[in-house]
C-alpha cells in the first residue's frame, strides 16, 4: 500500500503494550507501520479492565504517541462491574467517538472492534462519512454469547436488538475479519457475505 494510509480501529477495550489485557490492536498497528500504515485507535477512558486513564478536566479526548501508534482516549464513565452501567459506557464511547474523530486526518479504512457492537455502529458510521471502506472485526458472537452463558433468553428485547444490529453490521461490512475459528457459518447465516470473511487469530 502507498505511504500515508490511515486505518481507525474502534475498540472499547484497547489496551497499552506494557498492560495484562488484549494488546492485539496495538500489536497490529505495529505490524503496520512499514507497509505504510499510520493507526490510531480509539478506546475508552474508563473500562472495568483497565486502570482508568487520566484525562484533563473539560476535554472529550486525549491523545497518546506509544511507538508510532496514536491512542485517543475517548472519555467515559466508571462502570465497575455493574451490566447495566458497563451498556451506558458503551453507549458513550460509541456517541462521543463520533466527535472525538472530528478534525484528525481522513482514514483510508475503519474497523470496528466487537468487544461490544455498537463501536461497530460507530465505525460504519465514520467509514460512510468518510466514503471509506467499513471492516467489522468479531471477537465475541453478540448476542449469541449471552444465550449461550445463559444470562438472557433468545426472546430478551436486548437480545433481539443487538441481533438486529449484528445483522446490519455483517450486511453492511465491506469485509468481516474474526477471531474464532468455525465462525464464518455464523456470521454468513447471519448476513454476512461468506466471500468476504478473514479469519485472523491472535
Amino acid at each position: 500500500n502507498s505511504g500515508g494510509s490511515r486505518l481507525w480501529i474502534l475498540n472499547h477495550y484497547a489496551a497499552l503494550p506494557a498492560e495484562s489485557t488484549g494488546t492485539r490492536h496495538y500489536d497490529l498497528a505495529r505490524a503496520l507501520i512499514p507497509l505504510g500504515w499510520h493507526t490510531t485507535l480509539f478506546a475508552a477512558s474508563a473500562t472495568h479492565l483497565c486502570p482508568p486513564r487520566p484525562m484533563p478536566a473539560g476535554t472529550l479526548r486525549r491523545f497518546e504517541d506509544i511507538d508510532g501508534v496514536r491512542f485517543v482516549w475517548v472519555r467515559t464513565l466508571p462502570s465497575g462491574h455493574s451490566r447495566a452501567k458497563r451498556v451506558l459506557n458503551e453507549l458513550l464511547y460509541t456517541y462521543r467517538c463520533l466527535k472525538a474523530a472530528s478534525g484528525l486526518e481522513a482514514p483510508r479504512v475503519v474497523m470496528g472492534s466487537s468487544a461490544h457492537l455498537f463501536a461497530g455502529l460507530a465505525a460504519w458510521r465514520l467509514a460512510r462519512r468518510h466514503g471509506v471502506p467499513f471492516v467489522f472485526e468479531v471477537r465475541d458472537l453478540w448476542p449469541e454469547t449471552l444465550v449461550q452463558l445463559g444470562r438472557m433468553d433468545r426472546t430478551h428485547p436486548f437480545v433481539v436488538v443487538l441481533r438486529r444490529v449484528e445483522g446490519f453490521l455483517y450486511r453492511s461490512a465491506d469485509h468481516v475479519v474474526t477471531l474464532l475459528p468455525g465462525a464464518a457459518r455464523h456470521i454468513a447465516a447471519a448476513g454476512g457475505d461468506s466471500r468476504r470473511i478473514t479469519f485472523l487469530p491472535n
